[in-house]
């Protein structure tokens, strides 16, 4: 389960695919989480500049448009302090040497959870599907982790088992049927 599950019935595939993926990294790989919700805000904006038919802005990058009066006076300065949070995090991520910290990747997600439950009940077709008294859960997004490093080891010791026993036990019914058989009664 998703913090973001909602996304996908109210319609939005795309931006539910990234802010999934932004969750499951949250904690193994902040820098990569802080990518995808950077990702998933811009999907948003431009998805809120074209229902709200708002004419792009000086420069066609996520920061004027966020930042532009026209989009404020629509998602009020609230919704756009979370998507610069958001982009400034997707900025560090993609191009700062210095680590970023789970913590700054959970808090960025909150955000996001914030303004897609707002935008999509606000501008979504089916906004009934939208969760409005839910909050950003942080167990969700480690239940949604990929696995360690240790589980996958542990994971392919315990296939390259199952397949050492399988071909054992194949072998042994070769050996059994490599008899001879002429007539009727052979397998």
């Amino acid at each position: 389960m998703s913090n973001f599950a909602f996304l996908q019935a109210v319609g939005w595939p795309e931006t539910y695919a990234d802010c999934a993926r932004a969750e499951s990294y949250a904690l193994s790989d902040p820098r990569a989480a802080g990518i995808y919700a950077r990702r998933a805000a811009e999907q948003v904006v431009d998805y809120l500049y074209d229902v709200l038919g708002l004419p792009l802005p000086y420069a066609n990058d996520l920061a004027a448009r966020i930042n532009d009066a026209a989009f404020r006076a629509k998602t009020g300065q609230g919704i756009a302090a979370k998507l610069n949070l958001i982009r400034r995090l997707g900025n560090s991520a993609a191009h700062d040497q210095q680590p970023i910290p789970p913590r700054a990747a959970l808090d960025a997600l909150k955000e996001l959870h914030h303004v897609t439950v707002w935008a999509a009940f606000h501008y979504s077709a089916n906004p009934d599907a939208v969760p409005m008294k839910s909050v950003f859960d942080a167990a969700l997004a480690k239940r949604a982790a990929p696995l360690t490093r240790e589980e996958v080891v542990q994971l392919a010791k315990k296939f390259a088992d199952q397949e050492a026993a399988h071909a054992k036990a194949l072998a042994a019914k070769n050996e059994g049927a490599s008899g001879f058989c002429v007539g009727w009664g052979c397998p």
